[in-house]
């Protein structure tokens, strides 16, 4: 579910994990790949293979392998790069999401199906 912001400016979204990023995505979804100010619901799931169209990065806890909010990690890194993390993280002793560990994921090559639909905030 996403709802219009208070000043009504959709242009320059600012927010962080999976729920902000569904919300995000499934708006830009709903019209056409661009955001637009509003109300509305989504059932987008987000995972592998995913053309994201809107968001660059996300900052969400680390997920137990079986999870949909693992499965969300993998619209942003290839699943290999996942399982290094993962194992790096385990020898370290990071505990999973409940215990407050977090990862940070940035988009470092831009999929070149993307953004073949200008969106506001992004290419102003």
């Amino acid at each position: 579910m996403w709802e219009q912001p208070p000043d009504g400016d959709a242009a320059v979204p600012d927010a962080c994990g999976q729920g902000p990023l569904r919300a995000l995505e499934g708006c830009a979804a709903a019209h056409g790949g661009r955001l637009a100010a509003g109300e509305g619901e989504t059932g987008l799931r987000i995972g592998p293979g995913l053309c994201r169209r809107v968001v660059d990065g996300l900052l969400t806890g680390m997920h137990e392998r079986e999870t949909s909010h693992h499965e969300l990690l993998l619209a942003f890194a290839e699943r290999a790069l996942v399982e290094r993390a993962h194992a790096a993280a385990a020898a370290a002793g990071y505990l999973t999401h409940e215990f407050g560990d977090r990862c940070l994921i940035l988009e470092d090559h831009p999929d070149p199906r993307r953004r073949d639909t200008p969106s506001p905030g992004r290419d102003a």
